[in-house]
Order: C-alpha cells, then sequence, then structure tokens
C-alpha cells in the first residue's frame, strides 16, 4: 500500500495536511491505494456527505428564510452542521454557488482558512460569488 501526504505523520503512519488547503489537494489526488473490499465502503461514505450536505443545505434555507441578519444567517444550527462536515463539501458548496449567489462566504472562509473577497464587494452576494467560483477554478475544485 503507497502512502502520501505532507506534514506531520499521524497514527499508522499516516502524515496528517499541515492546512486545510493541504487536505483538499490530498483528497483530489490520485493516491495508489488498494481499496479492495473497503471500495464500496469509500464511495458510500462521499455519498453520505453529499446527502448530509443537502438535507443540511434544504434546513438551513428553511430555517434563514425570514432572516436579512447575517450574522443569524451562517449562525444557524444547519449552516453550522454543514461547516462540521469537513472540507469534503467545499466542492459541493462551490457548486451551490454556481447554482446562485449565497451566504456561503463565512463556510468557505472556516473551511479553507483563505477568503479571496475584496473588502470592496463585502455585502454584492453575486461578487463575493464571482471571487469564490474564481478561488475554486484556481484550486482545481471546479471546472472552468
Amino acid at each position: 500500500m503507497t502512502q502520501t501526504a505532507t506534514a506531520s505523520t499521524g497514527t499508522y503512519g499516516w502524515k496528517r495536511p499541515t492546512s486545510s488547503k493541504a487536505l483538499i489537494v490530498e483528497q483530489r489526488k490520485t493516491v495508489p491505494f488498494n481499496y479492495g473490499k473497503y471500495k464500496s465502503e469509500v464511495t458510500e461514505y462521499k455519498s453520505e456527505v453529499r446527502a448530509k450536505f443537502e438535507k443540511l443545505k434544504d434546513q438551513w434555507k428553511r430555517d434563514v428564510l425570514v432572516y436579512s441578519d447575517t450574522s443569524k444567517i451562517v449562525k444557524d444550527d444547519s449552516y453550522i452542521s454543514i461547516i462540521a462536515l469537513g472540507p469534503s463539501v467545499i466542492p459541493l458548496i462551490l457548486a451551490e454557488l454556481r447554482d446562485e449567489p449565497d451566504h456561503w462566504s463565512y463556510a468557505l472562509e472556516k473551511l479553507t482558512d483563505e477568503n479571496p473577497v475584496d473588502e470592496e464587494s463585502y455585502g454584492n452576494l453575486t461578487a463575493i460569488r464571482d471571487a469564490w467560483l474564481e478561488w475554486g477554478t484556481r484550486n482545481d475544485l471546479l471546472s472552468s
């Protein structure tokens, strides 16, 4: 079994990435690995994360429909639960942004430790979306 990664070695010899960005890169690499009997479980995990994301996203949109205060929108339990799913939801959030501007910037900042949005764009959901979509394309998380 071949293992590759960056940063410090964790339990069982796996190397943990030093940042969210390194984790994203590691998740996207094709690493030689004999999944054997685990291949279906890995696929099932990805499907499970997507299903959880979709459920939480739908709940979040229903819950915050009446809010105009951004701080209330991003402090909703479902929104926080989406962030807790970890970096694997970044491409899902970017795909959502591609379809429609929404308040995903806070979640993306927390998940990536980055903020590609210019200060003058704050409050403009379309400009914020465009900055994140450009970031996603630059980081190979979206196709152009």
